[in-house]
């Protein structure tokens, strides 16, 4: 420790030296403390990994026909079933001594050469809920079980003889605010209703032999958390004051300030709740027209079930014909 202390100026020594003799008092109690937290981190990945790795998944192919007559919001209640496994929060052994975590789905639009396949990759256990939930909504899809696509290419790419180009799309605003969703795609007249997949299919469509496209839309059902931050938002454009949690002590407030108990000989609360209610809505109609849509957007995805998403694609061709102009197409 002397040789050590001789590298530092002199008016450090004497911290330093405090520091070590802090630590030579005190080693004792802090290491076993530092290794009960890195055992703790190591055994939940362990145990996590263990059971992630134990689930049985299956790919089926749904084939609808072209000529459906339903409109897209028939998918959403297939999403709606989805949302089912939901466990509404594990509890402390499922999470810590099982590595139980919330099951996830993969909706997969994937061209093979051209050839468009819609791939669904669950756990083998939500099969009947899943075929059910499509059937119910498309009476004449056919459903099959299909060897994964994934393992008919190399294992080790970009290679030789093909390249490969991919993303993970990422939201720019927070979770709360909306993306364009089918509603926006509808029109009241049948003539007028697009297909919002329309262009990126006749993309996947005319791909040439060796080519790919894998488009994968992973979904973990999450509880109603995420809807706060969606008030939150709301709350700021509106400009109202943050909602204040409950301290320790919140049990012995009366639930008013001292002004209001001093006014309430004179003034009767409800005009004060009156007043507020005027504020608010003289605060909404000074708000624009995008202002107005966002907070309408928000409160519409808000009121959907909720889904952790990872959106990822992925472009394979061989290295002499590779073209970048299909991952600018699928992008826009």
């Amino acid at each position: 420790m002397a040789q050590l202390l001789q590298f530092f100026p002199p008016f450090m020594e004497g911290l330093w030296k405090s520091i070590a003799d802090v630590w030579n008092a005190t080693w004792w109690m802090v290491m076993p403390l530092i290794s009960v937290l890195f055992f703790w981190e190591f055994w939940v990945l362990y145990i996590r990994f263990r059971f992630i790795v134990a689930i049985e998944w299956i790919l089926l192919d749904i084939k609808i026909p072209k000529n459906i007559l339903q409109t897209p919001k028939a998918m959403e209640q297939v999403f709606a079933a989805a949302h089912a496994p939901y466990t509404y929060g594990l509890r402390f052994l499922e999470k810590y001594w099982e590595g139980r975590v919330e099951h996830w789905m993969s909706f997969e639009m994937v061209s093979l050469g051209g050839d468009v396949h819609f791939y669904l990759r669950l756990p083998k256990q939500y099969r009947n809920l899943m075929e059910s939930a499509i059937y119910s909504q498309y009476p004449s899809a056919e459903i099959s079980q299909a060897e994964d696509y994934v393992r008919q290419t190399p294992k080790i790419m970009p290679n030789k003889t093909y390249d490969l180009w991919g993303m993970e799309l990422v939201l720019q605003n927070p979770d709360a605010y909306p993306i364009r969703t089918y509603p926006m795609f509808e029109e009241a007249v049948e003539e007028r209703r697009v297909d919002p997949i329309a262009m990126i299919s006749e993309v996947m469509s005319k791909l040439k032999a060796d080519e790919q496209i894998w488009i994968q839309i992973l979904c973990r059902p999450t509880g109603g958390d995420w809807r706060k931050k969606g008030e939150e938002i709301i709350d700021k454009m509106l400009g109202k004051e943050p909602k204040k949690k409950p301290g320790i002590f919140s049990f012995l407030s009366p639930g008013v300030t001292f002004q209001e108990l001093a006014r309430a000989p004179f003034e009767h609360p409800s005009i004060e709740v009156t007043k507020k209610k005027e504020e608010d809505r003289f605060k909404l109609l000074m708000l624009t027209p995008g202002e107005k849509e966002k907070i309408e957007g928000i409160e519409r995805k808000t009121s959907k079930l909720g889904f952790e998403t990872t959106i990822r694609f992925m472009y394979i061709d061989r290295r002499d014909s590779f073209s970048r102009d299909n991952v600018a197409a699928v992008q826009g």
